[in-house]
């Protein structure tokens, strides 16, 4: 954030670091910077951070790793509130494109220049969408770290037990509508919940994505708007139609998506669940819980 006129790296990344304070590393004088994250309390990701923040500082003996872990559903709140206080963190970890969303692109450094020696190493794909608006003129603001997104996991003994064939997911809406109506007659959740809060748009997202085409990166671009757009009103009708028609758990609404959900679908308390291809709500995540031969994947609804 600007503190003393400081304004915020962005993305915690070795390289960046490295670049961004090289001429003050040789200096007699200690120098603390203080990293935000929503990783760090993670039991499974802290202790990989920690030795990162122990390697570095051995490496650079006069900078001091301040590494503060902030609560991922209050995150980008909080972010901002710190931002407008002019407080906060010299570097951050961000999701790709959320420092436009949450007004911070305006206090992120432009980090063209760093990463020249090194660009070629990360794909212009990755880069694309580190860019603010995904527009190179713009600037390169974030340094990508990994890549993620987003689909839909199923649980395969499930299916089969609702009359379903465990070794054919769903291939389209119509066929998604039926195996959800043999789920819910044969007494099983079709869809775990995880609905109470931002991260409702998982599912969301996914279907809006498949419904826009190749239209969809026109949401970030602003070329595409969501008023008075049919194709982001039907990616909201299904997911009425979908609660109209008991798809969802009941208490979806009321179930946090992180870890709340997550656990209920590697504990076989439903059979649908729009799960991640992350650090979390993965793969190995729900084959450990269901077993590895029992699930099963689809990436959207046609």
């Amino acid at each position: 954030m600007r503190r003393a006129g400081k304004s915020l790296f962005s993305l915690l990344l070795l390289g960046l670091v490295v670049v961004m304070i090289g001429g003050a590393v040789n200096a007699a004088k200690q120098t603390t910077l203080t990293v935000w994250d929503f990783k760090y309390a993670d039991p499974n990701m802290n202790p990989t951070m920690v030795k990162i923040d122990k390697m570095f500082m051995e490496k650079y003996p006069n900078v001091k790793i301040n590494h503060v872990a902030q609560p991922d559903d209050q995150y980008y709140q909080i972010l901002r509130a710190a931002a407008q206080a002019n407080r906060g963190p010299d570097v951050v970890m961000l999701h790709g494109a959320r420092g436009d969303v949450y007004e911070l692109d305006p206090i992120l450094v432009k980090l063209d220049k760093y990463i020249k020696p090194w660009r070629n190493e990360i794909p212009e794909d990755s880069w694309k969408v580190a860019a603010t608006n995904r527009d190179f003129k713009k600037g390169i603001k974030l340094i990508p770290m990994t890549s993620q997104g987003f689909g839909f996991y199923y649980n395969k003994a499930l299916f089969k037990k609702a009359g379903l064939d465990p070794n054919t997911p769903p291939r389209d809406y119509d066929e998604f509508l039926a195996a959800c109506a043999k789920l819910k007659a044969a007494g099983i959740v079709p869809i775990t919940g995880g609905l109470r809060d931002f991260t409702t748009n998982f599912m969301f997202r996914a279907l809006a994505a498949n419904v826009y085409g190749k239209d969809v990166y026109g949401l970030q671009t602003g070329e595409q708007g969501f008023a008075n757009n049919k194709a982001f009103k039907k990616a909201a009708e299904i997911m009425v139609e979908l609660k109209d028609k008991g798809c969802f758990d009941p208490d979806a609404a009321s179930i946090p998506y992180f870890m709340d959900a997550i656990d209920m679908f590697a504990a076989g308390k439903g059979a649908i669940f729009c799960g991640l291809l992350s650090d979390v709500g993965n793969w190995k995540q729900f084959s450990d819980g269901l077993g590895k031969d029992n699930v099963g994947y689809f990436p959207t609804i046609n």
